[in-house]
């Protein structure tokens, strides 16, 4: 399996491209080597890859505000064009279980519940990427799924183990060839976020049978 990874320059990115780079073919790219928004080089690193896991959005500074918009609407769609048209069978998208904290703490909350991003580009941002790979997974051509991670590593946030092994259960999960090809999961340590789905699917599929 042919697998490229976006934000192989930070934390996220280089857990991801070591773990899975000792069982697959691991391409893996940061900011300064290509610019999502440029569809001639994001196309030319899709050209053979059967997966992406798009990680850049997760953990990455940004210059500016709008510079952090811009990449992760603008950057997002171009980079899931040149998926599309280079037969790219599955996108993984990176997001934030942030996305959540305006709801109040004792709220246990699961992949149902409808994301409040707050009016900051860095809580917008994940949330773009998200929408953005869902709408190409409606049109259909390729299969798109969300894994929303608290912060890396954190005992509050998600262990990195669990992250290695739902990224590495989104590769082989079966999804439907046809229709509505868009999943979510959240991927967390904490009580407050209920983590059944990925539990059952990703992190430990057969004992979940």
């Amino acid at each position: 399996m042919n697998i490229l990874i976006t934000g192989a320059d930070q934390p996220l990115g280089r857990l991801l491209s070591e773990a899975l780079g000792k069982k697959y073919n691991v391409h893996a790219v940061g900011r300064d080597d290509c610019d999502h928004r440029d569809i001639e080089a994001i196309g030319a690193r899709c050209q053979g890859m059967d997966v992406l896991l798009h990680c850049d959005i997760f953990d990455a500074p940004f210059e500016s505000d709008v510079s952090c918009l811009d990449w992760a609407s603008r950057g997002t769609y171009v980079m899931m064009q040149a998926a599309l048209l280079a037969g790219v069978a599955r996108v993984i998208v990176a997001s934030k279980l942030s996305l959540f904290d305006a709801y109040p703490d004792r709220f246990v909350i699961d992949e149902t519940w409808q994301p409040q991003p707050d009016t900051h580009a860095d809580s917008l941002a994940p949330y773009l990427a998200e929408l953005t790979c869902r709408e190409f997974a409606r049109q259909g051509g390729l299969n798109a799924l969300a894994l929303r991670l608290g912060p890396l590593g954190h005992e509050t946030g998600t262990k990195a183990e669990d992250v290695i092994l739902a990224f590495e259960g989104a590769l082989h999960l079966e999804m439907e060839s046809h229709g509505y090809r868009w999943q979510v999961f959240h991927i967390s340590s904490l009580p407050r976020f209920a983590t059944g789905l990925a539990e059952r699917v990703l992190l430990h599929p057969k004992e979940g049978h």
